[in-house]
């Protein structure tokens, strides 16, 4: 459980981490790789589902001892988060493999 709720943590850091290196060997290689997007974007990642986390704890909280009909609530915002997840996950990779490939920087690791 705990793994599937910091997997879109986990994934985010790592891009961040990648990118930077990315961003190392494109300096030292003279080329011109502008990357600073993609990872102003892992960051807004971070920040949004860290967000949409403390919102759905705070309607478990909510629904426990406040209010019973919080629990309704849990449903698009649960759903919302998975979809946002998976477009981080499924998309996101996607753009950018197009954009290293353009500019020829693209590998497989």
């Amino acid at each position: 459980m705990k793994n599937f709720l910091l997997y879109p943590f986990w994934v985010a850091i790592q891009e961040i981490k990648k990118d930077k290196e990315r961003i190392k060997i494109s300096k030292q290689s003279g080329s011109n790789l502008n990357l600073y997007p993609f990872i102003k974007m892992s960051y807004m990642f971070l920040l949004i589902i860290s967000i949409m986390y403390i919102a759905i704890l705070y309607l478990i909280i909510g629904g426990i001892f406040v209010y019973p009909l919080a629990f309704i609530a849990l449903i698009p915002t649960g759903l919302t988060t998975w979809i946002f997840t998976l477009i981080y996950t499924k998309v996101f990779p996607k753009t950018k493999e197009n954009y290293l490939k353009r500019k020829g920087f693209y590998n497989n690791n």
